[in-house]
């Protein structure tokens, strides 16, 4: 799609995405498969289920504390693989994973982060967020999800997962909904914590503005001043 656009003379703007998925696209990360050990793995999953995502997650902090700063307790299945490539090949993932961006990029970029001064504006607006999304459907998709695949994938997903206890009957909707919420706002914290090492990324407080056109007219001066001036 960015060749698509480019081959248009227009500039291609990429919005979302974990910090692994901006790297690898920004940074030309290639990935090592690194190797497999299906036992050990079905062995990571056993333990996660039985001892939680949390506990096998601070299995990787000890193993490699640098790659499970990038990974959430949640994201079961990069925990796992992170600890089954440290496991198969002796190095840790974070390692391989500094390896695998010798190639340089071929692209010249700009990344905006979108933040507040004020952390507890963006809490609210996390909080609006999932309120929206319940308006919207969420608890239905979800209890349909639960209901037809015992939401097996989708049970790493917040948003999901804390909305089982609700459909099993031991939790209120309104005691799901505040975890959501609380999920959530820990991600962001996790997020913020990740992209703030980026020195490369131009920070945009959104409480220094009133209106969203004031917010592009920023970006397009940036953008000029980078790639034009």
């Amino acid at each position: 799609k960015i060749k698509e656009v480019l081959s248009r003379g227009k500039l291609p703007i990429i919005v979302g995405g974990t910090g692994l998925y901006i790297d690898s696209l920004l940074e030309n990360v290639k990935f090592s498969e690194g190797g497999s050990d299906e036992a050990y793995r079905a062995e990571l999953y056993a333990f996660a289920e039985r001892e939680g995502n949390e506990a096998l997650h601070a299995r990787l902090v000890q193993a490699d504390a640098e790659a499970a700063e990038g990974i959430h307790p949640n994201n079961l299945v990069r925990v796992v693989r992170a600890l089954e490539v440290c496991h198969v090949t002796g190095r840790k993932f974070s390692e391989l994973k500094a390896e695998s961006r010798l190639v340089e990029s071929p692209y010249n970029s700009m990344i905006f982060g979108l933040n507040y001064h004020d952390r507890q504006k963006l809490y609210d607006r996390i909080n609006l967020r999932v309120d929206i999304m319940v308006q919207n459907g969420l608890v239905d998709e979800a209890r349909e999800l639960w209901e037809t695949s015992g939401m097996k994938t989708a049970a790493n997903a917040i948003g999901y997962k804390e909305l089982i206890p609700f459909f099993e009957k031991t939790m209120s909707l309104d005691e799901c909904i505040d975890k959501i919420k609380q999920e959530t706002r820990r991600y962001a914290k996790r997020q913020l914590t990740w992209f703030r090492k980026n020195e490369r990324i131009e920070w945009l407080f959104l409480d220094d503005f009133t209106k969203k056109i004031e917010i592009l007219e920023k970006c397009k001066k940036a953008i000029a001043k980078n790639f034009y001036m």
